[in-house]
């Protein structure tokens, strides 16, 4: 806050002439003049004042104060407040005759709009200090589709999603992503309202990333199973669809809502060549074996991968209901997927190092009794074999093997393969290659 000074106003020059006095004649008994006298003292006064008007006997005419600004600054003051009573009166006036009188702009409010306590401003529009409505009016038809799809999805707890896909007496089974379960036998499963149980690993299928687990429940227990589309393959570029998963393996049953981007797209992934649909919508990690969805509610695909990188955002992938269908009906009826192209033995990845590089090969990862021929002889094949090539395509991985099999070869073909078998060689360990002929059988593990 600013100081003001106060202003002094303007003192009166001084009078310097002095009026001529004249003595009033002696009497016995001296005048008082509102001052203590002492007659002691003749003519001495004190200025101890005890009341009245004091005047000296030797007074001077009051000094004259030249005439001030004074009535022109109550002037002023005067008018001043008169136009502060006025502008108050003024825009009391205007209030009242702008609520009484003046018509309220139309909100365009529909007729079952929840009632307000409006008050209405003088420009005519509404000031809203609260509305009551119905919870339920928030609701609409794409709200109630995902309340119930929603309840057909569970987390896999610490690794990603899973559908409730099928049961049979006491057991409901769970789709998800081969790679959401990779690595692991038990799982913790979390449903949409919280329950959980612990689900063992029961089928898988690597070339389609599509596993099944399987939940037991008391009984009596009843699950909400998906709705699984009925028309395959009807999935149109540009069309409305949501997700709902457990992105970051943190946020179980949260929903995306976007559209197809593109209904087929192959590409490669770990490896292996797939036919998926592209998605126009936000996929993280946790997101994989999550359901997608049309707007009707209906499950038409797995979702599995999110494409990652420098400026990639929004892109994600997802299983078509089409293969989801043919691989769980296989995986479900005999834990394998009928068709399935292999050299009948057990494959895992490892990485060998040779003078500080490092290759990574498919091997063998059981004691086998499969057999091929090298050089018209037979070459019995050993747990820590390396599969280096199939007919002189390198191969680095067991995904890479299993699609090239299945891509260009059936069963009953013959393959040449390239193995490599290590040999200790004092302290060292040198790998010596074989090329073996085999026939190809079907996979059924």
């Amino acid at each position: 806050m600013t100081d003001f000074e106060q202003n002094p106003g303007f003192e009166g020059e001084e009078n310097t002439e002095k009026e001529e006095i004249t003595e009033e004649p002696k009497t016995e008994e001296p005048k008082t003049y509102g001052v203590s006298y002492s007659p002691a003292e003749h003519g001495t006064y004190n200025n101890t004042f005890y009341g009245g008007t004091y005047q000296s006997p030797y007074r001077e005419e009051p000094r004259r104060e030249k005439k001030g600004n004074g009535g022109k600054v109550a002037a002023i003051a005067i008018i001043a407040v008169a136009c502060i009573l006025f502008s108050f009166l003024a825009g009391a006036l205007g209030t009242y005759v702008t609520r009484n009188f003046n018509t309220p702009t139309e909100t365009n409010l529909p007729k079952d709009a929840p009632k307000t306590n409006d008050e209405f401003r003088p420009d005519g529009k509404v000031i809203v200090d609260y509305v009551e409505v119905d919870g339920k009016s928030y609701e609409t038809d794409f709200t109630e589709v995902v309340a119930k799809a929603e309840k057909s999805v569970v987390e896999i707890e610490g690794r990603g999603s899973g559908v409730i896909y099928s049961q049979d007496d006491s057991h409901y089974y769970i789709v998800t992503n081969n790679h959401v379960v990779d690595g692991a036998t038990k799982f913790n499963i979390v449903l949409s309202d919280g329950t959980q149980y612990e689900g063992s690993l029961y089928a898988t299928d690597a070339l389609a990333d599509l596993a099944i687990v399987v939940i037991d429940v008391p009984e009596g227990t009843v699950l909400t199973k998906a709705n699984i589309a009925e028309i395959d393959g009807e999935i149109l570029d540009g069309q409305e669809v949501f997700i709902i998963g457990n992105p970051l393996g943190l946020l179980g049953g949260s929903v995306a809502k976007g559209i197809i981007g593109k209904s087929e797209r192959v590409i490669v992934l770990d490896g292996v060549s797939m036919s998926l649909i592209q998605l126009g919508l936000t996929v993280n990690f946790g997101n994989s074996g999550g359901g997608l969805f049309d707007m009707a509610g209906n499950l038409i695909g797995i979702v599995n991968a999110k494409s990652t990188g420098y400026s990639v955002e929004g892109l994600g992938y997802a299983i078509p209901i089409s293969t989801v269908k043919s691989v769980c009906a296989d995986l479900l009826s005999q834990k394998y997927v009928s068709g399935r192209v292999s050299i009948g033995m057990e494959l895992n990845d490892v990485t060998v190092s040779d003078f500080m590089l490092t290759y990574s090969f498919p091997a063998i990862s059981e004691d086998t009794t499969v057999t091929g021929i090298e050089n018209n002889s037979t070459f019995a094949f050993e747990k820590n074999d390396l599969i280096a090539s199939v007919n002189d395509e390198k191969v680095s991985s067991t995904l890479e093997l299993q699609n090239l099999l299945n891509s260009k070869y059936k069963i009953g073909d013959k393959v040449k393969l390239v193995v490599y078998r290590a040999q200790k060689q004092g302290y060292s360990t040198k790998y010596v290659p074989h090329t073996v002929n085999v026939t190809l059988v079907e996979y059924t593990k």
